[in-house]
């Protein structure tokens, strides 16, 4: 409690700050095993699998994505710089675990406080970190992917939906903060349930644009957050892949027409759509994630927009394969994002040999 406090009220000048020469000998993929929450079996609690990090990056070991010799961003945890952008009394209200069950919807009540801390906060805390520096790479390269993040339930004074840090409000206001050319941001959010979190933070924001594609019938039916979505697209169990690709094609045409000018575009890729998820409820095959992701990543590729995409929702054990095979699919239609590794080049250098497809 006194840490979340002293982190809040600091009067230092301390700023988060990237070098983004670090970034430019690594990969755009970034994971940690940190990124993992295991709790003596506690978080099989909820339905969330919440270590579908690590095994998606294993998967993408397995299949030749990601070499031995690829340097991997592996994030750490600065919840000083990050926790000065949320609400103090929210914060205070991570160190009780009533307030902490409600957030993350499992009925652990009897647990201290400061074990949601170790097991389930510093990981979060840390993927919202991977997000942040996501976007540092992305601005690199052109393109990033966190094995991890996408917490879209989240705001700056409250949780909800297994979600704790917004990091996507958090990446956009250090994007903004840091890099004065990033002012016009797209949110293209593709999980299964509504991003009512950062709409609510972007309530009065003209400059971010959201496009959000979800179940109109399930969690959380937040209708005053759905007053700043740009762009609505009700699907339904009753959209197979084709009429989701399409629906999701004609949307995103639209958003990069009536948005223009886009600096920078968060993809909240949630895999909770695929059918047989319990809470998606929604009826997309494997190859429908795969050919949502790719074309996703080629409508900003032909505008040489940097894209930092994010994992976020997804209930189902295969999830981390289905996962792992989309980013692979990206990897073999887009072969010049491996050429990243091994001669990496500023922004501009990085978007300019990105060929734009007819």
């Amino acid at each position: 409690m006194i840490y979340n406090f002293i982190a809040c009220c600091a009067k230092s000048n301390y700023l988060l700050y990237h070098n983004h020469e670090e970034y430019k000998n690594k990969s755009g993929v970034i994971y940690s095993p940190g990124y993992n929450i295991t709790f003596c079996g506690l978080e099989k609690c909820h339905p969330f699998d919440s270590t579908k990090y690590g095994r998606c990056f294993s998967f993408l070991h397995q299949q030749n994505v990601l070499r031995e010799h690829t340097q991997i961003h592996s994030p750490d945890i600065c919840p000083r710089a990050l926790l000065l952008d949320l609400n103090l009394f929210y914060l205070l209200s991570h160190c009780y675990a009533l307030f902490m069950c409600t957030y993350l919807e499992i009925p652990l009540f009897f647990l201290p406080g400061f074990l949601f801390r170790f097991k389930v906060l510093n990981p979060m805390l840390r993927a919202t970190m991977g997000t942040i520096e996501g976007c540092c790479i992305a601005l690199e390269k052109g393109w990033a992917i966190n094995l991890s993040g996408g917490y879209h339930h989240a705001r700056r004074g409250w949780g909800g939906g297994f979600c704790v840090y917004p990091d996507i409000t958090l990446a956009i206001t250090h994007l903004r903060r840091w890099h004065t050319n990033i002012k016009k941001v797209m949110i293209i959010d593709c999980d299964a349930h509504q991003g009512n979190g950062y709409e609510r933070d972007f309530m009065d924001d003209n400059d971010v644009y959201i496009l959000d594609v979800y179940h109109h019938h399930i969690y959380p039916g937040d209708d005053y957050a759905a007053l700043k979505i740009s762009q609505d697209v009700s699907v339904t169990s009753e959209d197979n892949s084709g009429s989701y690709l399409d629906k999701l094609d004609a949307a995103l045409t639209i958003a990069f027409r009536n948005f223009s000018e886009v600096d920078f575009v968060i993809y909240n890729a949630g895999t909770d759509i695929l059918e047989g998820d319990p809470l998606g409820r929604l009826n997309i095959t494997e190859a429908g994630v795969i050919g949502r992701d790719e074309l996703v990543f080629k409508k900003a590729f032909d505008r040489k927009i940097p894209i930092l995409m994010v994992l976020s929702g997804g209930y189902q054990h295969i999830n981390a394969q289905v996962i792992a095979n989309s980013i692979e699919n990206l990897f073999h239609k887009y072969p010049y994002i491996c050429l990243l590794y091994t001669s990496p080049s500023p922004r501009d250098a990085t978007l300019s040999r990105m060929p734009s497809s007819a």
